[in-house]
């Protein structure tokens, strides 16, 4: 039973780590108002964000 729970939980808690890293990029990148340099990661993490969230209604 807690083996089955943890298969489905540990894909959303690895995506949600690597969403919440890519959000931190993207905090520090406005915060020094360097937007050309982190372009890259803004883009990369709106993308996560939105792959997480289509995963999250997916499995609901």
């Amino acid at each position: 039973m807690i083996s089955t729970i943890s298969k489905i939980c540990a894909p959303f808690v690895l995506i949600f780590i690597i969403d919440l890293v890519f959000l931190i990029l993207i905090y520090k990148a406005y915060k020094r108002g360097n937007y050309e340099r982190y372009n890259f990661f803004v883009r990369a993490g709106c993308v996560i964000s939105i792959l997480f969230i289509g995963v999250i209604v997916i499995a609901l």
